[in-house]
């Protein structure tokens, strides 16, 4: 039986076909007649039956675009939308970029940096101030001696008095030496160059200068994808401002990610359902991914009565999430953690109570991304081709862009898709791993409760036997 049967659709196949339509011609005009595929009759055979097949072949599609186990995209993202969820677009790789800037110079919206190859785009005006910098340098207006030098950040006065043969260099020493060490950056050339962790308003005596400030901005790269940016890669300046001297970034950028495919998107419908179990991890890491512009989240708990091995207090439950936004992290898992449990990490959001208005201190972490250094040693043969480099490099990255939060990697995987990208004869002699350039060890990378692993092209190594 074929077609929409109790066991599901059952499609005629095209032997099955075939022999229908030889039979009905022979119900019709005799038995004698010759089905080679020499005849016309033989032909016409062939045509009507192909046709057939592709049809009840379209059929079973129909069918089975109406399962999410088995529906593809436009159809997938038709049947998920009614669990209330949307197929994740492609994101763009973010960073808060540090822009050195004389004082009251805007870097408008649109400006542009690099990180040597991928651009990124500013996405709101940034102008300097000494209200709200993020560091500054400063020099000598005039030398005297005995005279008075005072740097003030936020409000908190460092004062030096010059000696009797006042030169500049000693009066910026003696500042360097006179503010909190964690906030001097350097000393050199007739300048001193403060660091700030976080905003300060930072101003001096009029016998000081300050020369820059800096501001901070986000940028985002011009093309959708994980693409990676370490710390301290986005050093050039793209678009020539007046007054705009440097760029940095401080932490390393936000992932992107590519359009979610069929089978991330079935996986997230599938644990669409657990968001229903409001209290339990399951559900609560269910909806921290379905949450804007989230790449990751892992939610652990400590059940037991004595704080864990990672500091995690009993009764406590620890959310790790990449990327989303702070307010509306906090606000999920204030909504669907049991009351009575508390949250652990090391960053804090306020949420609110919908019915009391009452505010509540939730704490959650991001993870800590570590770049990983692998060496691929290849016994080549003749037939290799010309960009096993780019090849093998590509193929690492794409298999590292499958790693989770928490996730270990085991160095063995890394040969297959390796391996798969090179000629038939060459294969992969050994692979190095390690978190340090020029890794000589075999042993997997355990990876920390809150830590994620990054592959990045310019970390691996490539070399022939």
């Amino acid at each position: 039986m074929t077609g929409l049967t109790a066991e599901g659709f059952l499609s005629k196949r095209l032997p099955e076909i075939k022999q229908e339509l030889e039979q009905e011609f022979r119900d019709q005009f005799g038995t004698d007649l010759n089905f080679s595929p020499e005849t016309i009759i033989g032909q016409l055979i062939g045509i009507e039956s192909e046709a057939f097949a592709e049809t009840w072949a379209l059929l079973e599609d129909i069918y089975q675009s109406q399962y999410p186990g088995s529906a593809s995209g436009n159809s997938l993202d038709l049947l998920v939308a009614l669990n209330g969820i949307e197929r994740l677009l492609a994101l763009p790789t973010t960073v808060i970029g540090y822009l050195t800037v004389t004082i009251g110079t805007t870097v408008p919206a649109g400006s542009r940096a690099k990180d040597g190859a991928q651009t990124y785009t500013l996405q709101g005006s940034v102008t300097g101030a000494t209200a709200t910098a993020y560091g500054a340098t400063i020099s000598v207006g005039s030398v005297a001696n005995a005279t008075d030098y005072t740097v003030t950040i936020d409000g908190v006065n460092y004062t030096v008095t010059s000696d009797a043969s006042a030169t500049e260099s000693e009066i910026l020493t003696a500042l360097g030496a006179a503010i909190p060490v964690d906030q001097v950056e350097d000393i050199s050339e007739g300048v001193l160059t403060l660091t700030f962790a976080d905003m300060r308003s930072v101003s001096t005596s009029v016998n000081l200068s300050i020369d820059t400030v800096v501001a901070t901005g986000t940028f985002q790269a011009d093309e959708t994808g994980p693409i990676a940016l370490p710390i301290g890669s986005l050093d050039e300046i793209e678009t020539p401002i007046v007054g705009w001297q440097a760029v940095t970034n401080r932490a390393a950028g936000t992932l992107g990610r590519n359009v979610e495919t069929d089978g991330e998107l079935r996986v997230r419908r599938d644990e669409s359902v657990r968001l229903r179990a409001i209290s339990t991890i399951d559900g609560i890491a269910a909806q921290l991914r379905q949450t804007d512009d989230v790449l990751d989240a892992l939610v652990v708990e400590n059940s037991g009565e004595v704080t864990d091995a990672d500091g995690l207090p009993p009764q406590h439950i620890w959310c790790i999430v990449e990327g989303g936004s702070d307010t509306e992290i906090a606000d999920v898992i204030f909504r669907r953690k049991a009351g009575g449990i508390g949250t652990f990490g090391d960053e804090l959001e306020l949420a609110y109570s919908e019915v009391t208005g009452q505010p509540y201190e939730i704490r959650f972490s991001r993870p800590v991304v570590t770049p990983v250094y692998i060496t691929v040693n290849i016994a080549a043969s003749t037939a290799i081709p010309g960009d096993y480099i780019a090849r093998v490099r590509n193929a690492l990255v794409d298999f590292g862009e499958e790693f989770g939060i928490g996730e270990n990697l085991i160095l063995n995987r890394l040969f297959t898709p390796a391996s798969l990208v090179i000629d038939e004869r060459s294969y992969v002699s050994s692979v190095t791993l390690g978190t340090v350039q020029n890794p000589a060890d075999t042993d997997n990378l355990i990876a920390d409760t809150n830590q994620r692993f990054q592959i990045v092209a310019g970390n691996i190594n490539v070399l022939l036997d």
